[in-house]
């Protein structure tokens, strides 16, 4: 049970932020927003192996940059920006244990699908939206497939498991920035982020060794 306790803390105080904490005075709301991350950081250290590598550095740092990110939310481009270079820290840890099969590289042909897709969402956006948004988010949306790929051919299953849930965190915010709103964005994408991050530090033991690599 020793085991489980912070994952258990983590998950309870995602609902309690999701579902209890109120939106105002807007410093309380963002305290518990960040606690959940917080713990998540905390994780990744606990799950740091006895026999580390680069990559058991650059997560971590990545995580970091994911928290505020979480924090500067509320600034959309800033917050692209932060996700970026976090994303950016997670590949470089992810091409160290990149490592090419062909059964790993079929299954890429779905990401570059949907790539196409979102590039072409992303050129039929309004000649009205802010520019540099726009070139913050193109950039942002490259970095994460380059990670998402790299989580595929790293055969890490938590690994691919947070690249796809930021996937379709980052659509769902995108769509509701540029395109159309939705309904309850803000608890759906805090939820699908905690779950991503979460994913995230919970692959760094699965790295010594091979453990849990699939393929």
């Amino acid at each position: 049970m020793v085991l489980y306790r912070l994952p258990i803390l983590i998950f309870t105080m995602g609902i309690v932020y999701i579902f209890i904490v109120p939106p105002e005075p807007f410093f309380l709301n963002m305290l518990f927003k960040l606690i959940p991350m917080l713990l998540i950081v905390i994780y990744s250290f606990r799950k740091l192996p006895y026999k580390k590598s680069s990559i058991h550095s650059f997560i971590p740092i990545g995580l970091l940059f994911g928290m505020v990110g979480n924090a500067t939310s509320h600034l959309p481009a800033i917050a692209l920006l932060t996700f970026l270079l976090g994303h950016l820290f997670f590949t470089a840890g992810l091409i160290t244990k990149w490592k090419w099969t062909t059964k790993r590289f079929i299954i890429t042909f779905p990401l570059i699908v949907y790539g196409l897709i979102i590039g072409y969402v992303l050129l039929q956006l309004p000649h009205n939206q802010s520019h540099s948004s726009i070139v913050i988010l193109f950039l942002y949306t490259i970095a994460l497939f380059i990670m998402s790929y790299a989580t595929i051919m790293s055969g890490n299953i938590w690994a691919m498991m947070s690249s796809s849930l930021w996937m379709i965190a980052s659509s769902i915010s995108a769509w509701n920035l540029f395109i159309a709103p939705i309904q309850l964005v803000e608890p759906l994408i805090v939820l699908i982020y905690y779950a991503a991050q979460f994913s995230m530090a919970h692959s760094l033991s699965m790295f010594e060794n091979n453990k849990m690599i699939i393929w």
